[in-house]
């Protein structure tokens, strides 16, 4: 299965096929934007639903480097409830891939 169809299938598996929500556009654009980005940084909550783990984890395994940080005690939305958590993993990582 080719990368484009691993993340088709990552955040479709449980979308409905329905053309007004179907958001297989938006994984293409995703794809677009990841090959361009060497090591991709993905947050990860250990309070996210369980389906946003799962898509993280298929991701991650069609990047070969990409790297996964998981954020204890946190939900979906870690930015809003620990900035600095998010922040200092964000920054930590761009100095570990030498983004400026």
């Amino acid at each position: 299965m080719s990368v484009k169809e691993q993340l088709r299938v990552a955040a479709g598996a449980e979308l409905p096929a329905d053309p007004e929500t179907d958001y297989a556009h938006e994984v293409e654009d995703i794809a677009a934007v990841t090959s361009a980005v060497d090591r991709p940084l993905f947050l990860s909550g250990d309070k996210s639903p369980v389906h946003l783990g799962e898509r993280t984890r298929v991701l991650a395994g069609v990047m070969p480097h990409a790297t996964v940080a998981r954020l204890p005690g946190q939900g979906h939305s870690a930015n809003d409830r620990d900035p600095a958590l998010v922040a200092g993993l964000i920054a930590g990582w761009a100095a570990q891939v030498g983004v400026h």
